[in-house]
């Protein structure tokens, strides 16, 4: 007997439709052993679908950071990695990787330079994509309800141990005193740290700072739309 379609409301559209369960964050920046804990919602096989690629450009962007945490997760995205680019399906994706990647200077703590290195040019865009999933996905969870279409989310991506430029605008650090008032925080293993908050005279204007294995960290907020 073949199985009842699940139908509900797609915490990333909104749309009510025919839905299946999706990992926040997603799950392939996990190991399997860690995934139990991990955020589910509802969402639409379209919306399902359409982010698998951002995804996986998300991973490789964690993957090759210098400064994520010595230990198993860590290990498991580099792995999937090299996994994915030696997949003989991932031609294209390898030659994209492979463009996108940069000879740059590296200097000490102290500022001698110690040389060349290769890097990875990221594309803020394909990573905003995947930030803004994630925001969505937990305001669904954690709210209750999806994001009103009347409402619009904003991401602002940091590096939260070496650039920490970005925490001194006065908007970001009005937000962080905010949540360090009345905000609340969730953690998930040594993999995800989520704290976030909702406005008093709005319970839709929300602001969020969202750490990925220690490295990696961004804010996202949802605000009126003008």
């Amino acid at each position: 007997m073949p199985r009842k379609p699940r139908i509900g409301v797609c915490v990333y559209c909104g749309n009510r439709r025919e839905v299946t369960r999706d990992h926040v964050p997603p799950k392939c920046l996990f190991p399997a052993e860690t995934r139990v804990n991990l955020v589910t919602v509802y969402a639409c096989c379209t919306c399902h679908d359409s982010y698998k690629l951002d995804d996986e450009y998300f991973r490789v962007t964690l993957s090759v950071r210098d400064d994520l945490p010595i230990g198993s997760d860590s290990q498991f995205l580099r792995d999937q990695t090299r996994k994915t680019l030696r997949d003989p399906a991932a031609t294209a994706f390898r030659k994209a990787i492979r463009a996108s990647t940069v000879r740059v200077p590296i200097h000490s703590p102290s500022g001698v330079y110690l040389g060349h290195a290769t890097a990875l040019k990221i594309d803020t865009a394909r990573v905003k994509r995947t930030a803004e999933r994630i925001v969505r996905g937990l305001y669904g969870k954690f709210l209750g309800h999806p994001l009103p279409q009347a409402y619009d989310l904003q991401v602002v991506l940091l590096d939260l141990q070496r650039d920490m430029s970005a925490l001194k605008n006065p908007e970001v650090q009005e937000v962080l005193m905010l949540l360090g008032k009345c905000g609340k925080h969730r953690a998930f293993g040594q993999a995800l740290d989520v704290w976030y908050a909702t406005t008093d005279d709005d319970a839709h204007s929300s602001f969020w700072v969202i750490r990925l294995h220690g490295a990696f960290g961004f804010l996202g907020f949802t605000v009126p739309r003008d």
